[in-house]
Formats: structure tokens, C-alpha cells, sequence
């Protein structure tokens, strides 16, 4: 990801060089790579993920190994305070240990070589033309790779950073939700509905979000689902 980031960094440069008109292009890219890819949690996400790790001598290693200082020690600050929980106490004292000892480990000797095998199905990218979709992407899902951390590496002396990088690999990396949200909000708050409390309006968004995963028809729309919930009631 880094190295991708440095050659499109290197052709702003370019670009700017021969273009003075459009100087200060490379000053908002790096601005704009300081607070999303450079990030704690963009930079912990990516070093947890199995599917960055490569090969170093013989060795699977993160991608902690070659990282500039100052990122790893943001990665390892944030990791650390999302173990270990609030700065009080004996507990946070032998979590903030736990935490340290096994990124330690994880930085310095690797994946250890009892799960090797399985590397190379959760690092493989393959690109094929698929009929009427075009360039395919295949690699492992996501649901692989965290099995990986909470089946193999928490088994294997890593249980506290598999417990952390489950977390920071569930997070969405979109607004795609928040944006889906603000729609069925729309819906719901309509003309015909001005009388729409908060409370209620916030118990039907609740069961509209989770009706698509726990139910296994989910074929109506959001204006069915608000009509069959309201029923005839009046708002209060």
C-alpha cells in the first residue's frame, strides 16, 4: 500500500514539475495521505491483515517490517490502547503487557512457521476475464483472512493481537452504510408522515437495517416495511 502510495506521490511531483500552474497539487496529496491512508487506523488495519504479508528471507512477516519507525509506533500505540481499554488498574497493566510482548514477537520473528502453509491462499491475487463482467479480481475473503487470526494465530501465542485485528478487520472502509441510512431516513420522513415521532423513527430504521440479514426474504422495500409497521396507528 506504501509503495503504491510513493509512485503515484512521484508522478504528482512530475506533474507538477511540469506544469507550475498546478503547483500545490502534491502539498493537498500529502495532506490528504496524512489523514486517511497514513492514519493509525488505516496503518494498523493494513499491518493486521494477512493478506500483506509477505515473504522476507524465507519468513512471513508483516507489513511492519520495512515501515518507517514513526508508522510502526503508531500502529503499535494504537493497538496497544485498544487491547489494554482504559489507562487504570492491574488489568490494564498485564493486557498493555500481553499486547506489547506478542506485537514484539510479531514484528521481530514473523507468522509463526506451523500456519506457513496457508499463506499463500490468503495472499494470492488473481486477475482473469470473466464473460460479461470483464477483469475479475479473486483473492481471499474476508471472512478467511479473520478466520486466520482467530483459528491459527490465536492458537499459536497470538491470542490478544488475533482479538485486535479481528476488530480493525470488521470495519468498514466505505460510507457506503451511513449514505444507505440517510436514504431510508428520507423514506421514512415523508410529507404523508410529519407527525413521525424521533422514537419511533428511530425503532423502524433499527428493524429496516436488520431485516435484510435476519430474514431471508428481503425483497421489500422500505415503503412496505414502513406501512406494515405503522399499521393504522396514529403517532403519538
Amino acid at each position: 500500500m506504501l509503495t503504491v502510495t510513493k509512485s503515484i506521490r512521484d508522478n504528482i511531483a512530475e506533474f507538477e514539475r511540469r506544469y507550475p500552474s498546478l503547483a500545490g497539487a502534491l502539498a493537498l496529496w500529502d495532506t490528504r495521505v496524512q489523514r486517511t491512508v497514513k492514519s493509525p487506523g488505516v496503518l494498523a488495519a493494513h499491518c493486521l491483515d494477512p493478506f500483506f504479508f509477505r515473504q522476507v528471507q524465507g519468513m512471513w512477516v508483516t507489513p511492519m517490517v520495512g515501515m518507517a519507525g514513526a508508522d510502526v509506533k503508531q500502529v503499535m500505540d494504537l493497538v496497544e490502547s485498544v487491547f489494554a481499554g482504559p489507562r487504570s488498574g492491574k488489568e490494564y497493566e498485564a493486557r498493555r503487557k500481553q499486547i506489547k510482548e506478542e506485537l514484539g514477537r510479531l514484528q521481530l520473528a514473523g507468522v509463526p512457521s506451523d500456519v506457513w502453509h496457508l499463506m499463500a491462499a490468503l495472499t494470492r491475487r488473481e486477475e482473469k476475464e470473466v464473460p460479461g463482467r470483464g477483469l475479475v479480481v479473486e483473492m481471499a475473503s474476508v471472512r478467511e483472512r479473520i478466520s486466520f487470526w482467530r483459528l491459527y494465530m490465536s492458537e499459536h501465542g497470538f491470542p490478544a493481537v488475533a482479538w485486535v485485528a479481528e476488530r480493525f478487520m470488521r470495519m468498514h472502509a466505505s460510507s457506503g452504510a451511513s449514505e444507505r441510512n440517510w436514504s431510508l431516513w428520507g423514506n421514512v420522513f415523508t410529507k404523508a408522515r410529519s407527525r413521525l415521532g424521533k422514537e419511533r423513527a428511530e425503532k423502524l430504521i433499527y428493524v429496516r437495517g436488520n431485516s435484510i440479514t435476519l430474514s431471508r426474504d428481503a425483497r421489500m422495500t422500505d415503503e412496505q416495511i414502513v406501512l406494515s409497521l405503522l399499521g393504522d396507528e396514529e403517532e403519538e
